[in-house]
């Protein structure tokens, strides 16, 4: 990574942080932010069964979601409700 791309994503870092915005533009980088209450959101969305996710389960569907990241797909919110889907499977339904 590049002495610019670092600093743009140091500033993007504390925009993010300070106003919480969802896509920043800075210096030629585009960085999307996905957080708990996106998750959240799409669980409310979905088949009432998944509500008993709650915000600690939206982390490991974050951090799941970051583990399996693949460029040529990005996230979105399919991504998103499919992390949801595989996380109840393999954690609620085993209960």
């Amino acid at each position: 990574m590049t002495k610019l791309e670092i600093k743009a994503l140091r500033q993007a870092w504390e925009l993010c942080t300070n106003n919480g915005e969802a896509l920043l533009k800075l210096e030629g980088v585009i960085l999307t932010t996905w957080n708990v209450e996106d998750v959240m959101g799409q669980i409310d969305n979905m088949d009432s069964k998944f509500s008993t996710l709650n915000e600690e389960d939206a982390r490991c569907i974050l951090d799941s979601v970051e583990s399996n990241f693949d460029a040529s797909m990005g996230i979105c919110w399919d991504t998103i409700e499919s992390a949801i889907v595989d996380y109840f499977q393999h954690t609620k339904m085993g209960e």
